[in-house]
């Protein structure tokens, strides 16, 4: 059963909340103060999972986002999985990816330029930089980064577009 949600001025909103293992995924319409449901809660089911992140964005170039998320399952287990968009509603896991588990954070560039977002994990133990290959598959580039505890990351430009 699908739950909907009130709210109010969201101009095209994509927004994510992970609770107990259910996250919901929601995209806004502008509106000012109505009774006009916004949000629909589309009951994806992932795991439980702490000292994680969730990002946007879209890795196979399909004009969908999709997601990575990372976090620990339990106290002895990571997890990186990409969430494919399949434009109905609906994601799935790409088990493809093979990322190993990380915790902190996580973001998506394209360091090379190739027009296919890359992967940055940099959490405990296993911090790299994973090259999209095209086919849903990423390769560690061997970046030789130092691993941190309670991360979180930020993609940056060099430059302002002009």
């Amino acid at each position: 059963m699908n739950s909907t949600f009130l709210g109010s001025k969201f101009a095209r909103t994509v927004g994510v909340t992970s609770i107990l293992g259910a996250l919901l995924v929601w995209v806004g319409v502008s509106t000012a103060f109505s009774a006009t449901p916004l949000f629909t809660n589309v009951n994806l089911r992932l795991p439980w999972g702490v000292l994680g992140s969730v990002a946007w964005g879209d890795y196979d170039n399909d004009g969908r986002l999709d997601f990575l998320l990372t976090g620990y399952i339990d106290p002895e287990k990571a997890i990186s999985r990409i969430y494919h968009n399949e434009g109905d509603g609906t994601f799935t896991w790409n088990t493809n990816a093979q990322l190993p588990g990380s915790s902190g954070g996580v973001a998506w560039g394209d360091y090379d330029n190739d027009g296919r977002l890359d992967v940055l994990l940099p959490g405990d133990g296993t911090p790299a930089l994973y090259h999209n290959n095209g086919d849903g598959s990423f390769t560690d580039i061997h970046a030789g980064l130092v691993g941190v505890r309670y991360s979180s990351v930020a993609r940056g430009e060099s430059g302002f577009g002009l």
